[in-house]
């Protein structure tokens, strides 16, 4: 246990202590681990919807589909917990494949535009990647759909994610760099992906009212992002002076509690 948590961490070694509580952590795991399985068994994994607000129409235009699974007891659990579950026990993919469909149906027989985040892993697996292409050959909903990208996740190959970018976006799909701004983000990742929006991380936007540094930020991306005809999307709008603050920066788009929480219908 200690070995595995040294590699997790990048150090040479670490010794083991009854205080670290490690095996607290992997019955924990354990217990996730059969949490996840019966979900994807019982098709638990669902998407929840929360709206995005076009800023000069001041109209819902678009949503952005969030994973969620529903429990035996009908507890609903984030992605931060049972994703990278579903990773280490090998049905991720069946998670992403049961978003992606309940995705499509639920935009099927409407005229709004939806976005799906996809990790690195999805993008380079070719399962997932003929997944999605088949739907996206068979859907009348391909041309509304975004499919957003981790700015947070490293990308070694990009030869990859250009060969994915570019035959979803044959089909009229778009593309998103999700979370921007956030950790090591730098602006060359946007010259080397053909994107169609910035979301702007909810890190900078949440107190942008008061924080002089995220304005400053914030209105720099804008402006980058103008000049390279992308349209922006601003996370975790959370109250009305927030709310002003993006309008005011010339944000497209605006995404958080203040307009539409995430729910499980439309």
């Amino acid at each position: 246990m200690a070995l595995i948590y040294a590699k997790k961490k990048g150090v040479p070694f670490w010794i083991y202590e009854d205080k670290m509580h490690f095996e607290d952590e992997y019955q924990r795991n354990l217990h996730l681990s059969y949490i996840v399985r019966e979900a994807v068994q019982n098709d638990k994994i669902v998407p929840y919807f929360q709206a995005i607000m076009d800023n000069k129409t001041k109209k819902i235009t678009k949503y952005e589909c969030l994973a969620r699974l529903i429990d035996a007891n009908e507890k609903v659990l984030s992605p931060l917990l049972f994703i990278p579950i579903a990773k280490n026990i090998k049905i991720y993919n069946d998670v992403t494949k049961a978003i992606v469909n309940k995705c499509f149906s639920a935009f099927e027989e409407n005229d709004f535009e939806f976005s799906i985040n996809l990790s690195i892993e999805d993008i380079m697996s070719s399962e997932i990647f003929n997944f999605i292409l088949e739907k996206l050959k068979n859907s009348k909903a391909a041309s509304r759909v975004t499919f957003e990208l981790l700015e947070s996740e490293a990308i070694q190959d990009f030869k990859k994610v250009d060969r994915f970018i570019s035959e979803v976006v044959r089909y009229g799909a778009k593309i998103a760099i999700d979370d921007f701004g956030s950790g090591y983000s730098n602006f060359s990742y946007i010259t080397k992906i053909e994107t169609d929006y910035i979301k702007i991380d909810g890190s900078l936007i949440e107190n942008i009212d008061v924080d002089e540094a995220s304005e400053i930020v914030v209105d720099t991306i804008v402006q980058f992002a103008k000049k390279l005809g992308i349209k922006t999307i601003a996370e975790y709008v959370h109250s009305s002076v927030v709310m002003d603050k993006v309008c005011e920066l010339g944000i497209d788009y605006s995404q958080g509690f203040y307009i539409d929480e995430p729910s499980l219908k439309l």
